[in-house]
């Protein structure tokens, strides 16, 4: 048996499934045998601006009897059941353990509907200093000062905690630019962001939304909404 899983990383086994069917990045091949995995291969989606079926048509190419995926469009899924494809939506976690899950037949079709379709951008990695390791915290007014830092991954749907080793050191905003721009940041949301700061996450790509103050999760949503304004400057206080 062969089992398709879109995935947000290359990470063999440990590949976290994307939020998406067409937009992931990747995705594994997970070889099974006598109910067990024998082989995990992770390639580049070769199809990331596809034609409605090239996907499905890709799957099929490969031999794929099951995709496990997390959100698919109705389309693509038509697609693979013309193929002989059977679909499982709405799975959660890493290759492993989806595919684990779903030889134990505790791994049911549910649909589900990303909160991002990404059809006309890439999925974003987006950073926010965080108060507490908790998606319900408080954001950190502070940006190199603050006890964590949050990085959200549009392609999974999920946060990430680091905790903030830079915060007592000489140029912590310049360093806290390149941890993020070393974690593939390409978004950061802030309430503050200092002159040296800015400086160095312009030169590394890094875009930055204010936010003036609530949840992490408020701060996506506000994010997502179109809600922040991208900053043109640091602020006038903050490191």
């Amino acid at each position: 048996m062969m089992i398709a899983i879109p995935v947000a990383s290359n990470e063999d086994s440990n590949s976290v499934i994307s939020e998406h069917f067409g937009r992931a990045p990747y995705y594994a091949f997970v070889k099974v045998e006598g109910g067990r995995i024998v082989s995990v291969e992770v390639e580049p989606n070769p199809f990331l601006e596809h034609a409605p079926g090239q996907l499905p048509g890709y799957m099929r190419e490969k031999n794929v009897d099951v995709l496990i995926a997390r959100g698919i469009g109705q389309r693509a899924a038509e697609h693979l059941n013309e193929c002989g494809i059977q679909l499982v939506r709405g799975a959660q976690g890493t290759v492993r353990d989806v595919v684990e899950d779903f030889l134990q037949g505790q791994l049911k079709d549910t649909e589900y509907k990303p909160a991002e379709r990404f059809h006309d951008r890439e999925p974003k990695r987006i950073a926010i200093p965080a108060a507490a390791e908790n998606p319900d915290s408080e954001m950190d007014r502070r940006f190199a000062r603050a006890a964590y830092i949050a990085i959200f991954d549009e392609a999974t749907g999920q946060f990430s905690f680091y905790k903030n080793t830079v915060t007592a050191a000489h140029g912590a905003g310049p360093r806290m630019a390149q941890f993020l721009a070393d974690k593939k940041v390409n978004t950061l949301i802030s309430a503050n962001v200092g002159t040296n700061a800015y400086e160095a996450l312009k030169m590394a790509g890094i875009e930055v939304y204010l936010f003036e103050g609530g949840t992490l999760k408020e701060a996506i949503k506000a994010f997502r909404e179109g809600k922040l304004v991208q900053m043109s400057g640091p602020t006038r206080s903050g490191h």
